[in-house]
């Protein structure tokens, strides 16, 4: 069974249906390029459809206008719409690039995250390329929260400001701060979180105990960074 196992590639079905076989597979065949290519291909294609409501969206027409400068301002309404149609296609192609980038950015942000975690435990049991798979593997589920934000999206024919599956778009929260803090209290995020202590024990061997230490860092980092991210924007 375990010859069978070996020689058995990962793939993204697999992490989503039967995770633990996966990241057994993952650390004996640590794959990544063709699963990276794909959440590549598929991430320009949800981030097309977000970037393309999120330009013609009237709140975000509306901050283009008020941002614009006093000299674009007094330019002909022919050449203020130039200016706009412009804008739009920048923003819109942005969106897409930073959507591509980001299929291969996050894996590898994630992988030194953790490798310099191993490094200060002195943890040698998994190379980069295990756990950079590993990485590659566990953004399908960021992917799929994508694909939900992007039918969010085109159901509202607009950018929500909150995700639906988040509990700062549940409960009635105005306080700015705290809503900021809910926002990581994601299914896509717990998921990915259970994904990554599983990870932690079937790729890089280590104990069920330092696995949920390192789960909760995780987690109490990406809540920080929506803080952060919130406190930039005020």
């Amino acid at each position: 069974m375990t010859h069978s196992t070996e020689l058995k590639k990962p793939t993204i079905v697999g992490i989503v249906v039967s995770p633990i076989e996966t990241l057994k597979r993952i650390r004996n065949q640590p794959i990544f390029w063709g699963t990276a290519i794909i959440l590549f291909v598929v991430s320009l294609i949800l981030f097309g459809v977000v970037g393309y409501y999120q330009v013609n969206d009237p709140k975000f027409l509306e901050l283009i206008n008020k941002q614009m400068p006093q000299e674009i301002q007094a330019l002909p309404e022919a050449e203020q719409q130039a200016t706009m149609e412009l804008i739009k296609k920048i923003n819109f192609a942005t969106v897409i690039i930073m959507g591509g980038v980001s299929a291969f950015l996050f894996p590898l942000l994630w992988t030194v995250f953790l490798k310099c975690i191993f490094f200060f435990m002195k943890h040698k049991k998994v190379t980069f390329r295990q756990l950079f798979s590993f990485q590659v593997h566990i953004y399908t589920i960021s992917v799929l929260a994508i694909l939900v934000h992007a039918i969010t999206v085109a159901a509202a024919n607009g950018n929500p400001e909150i995700s639906p599956t988040s509990l700062a778009g549940v409960l009635p929260i105005t306080n700015g701060l705290l809503k900021a803090i809910l926002i990581g209290f994601d299914l896509f995020i717990f998921w990915t979180l259970i994904l990554l202590k599983l990870g932690l024990e079937e790729v890089a061997q280590l104990s069920s105990r330092k696995s949920w230490v390192i789960t909760v860092v995780a987690f109490v980092l990406m809540v920080a960074l929506q803080v952060i991210a919130y406190l930039i924007s005020q």
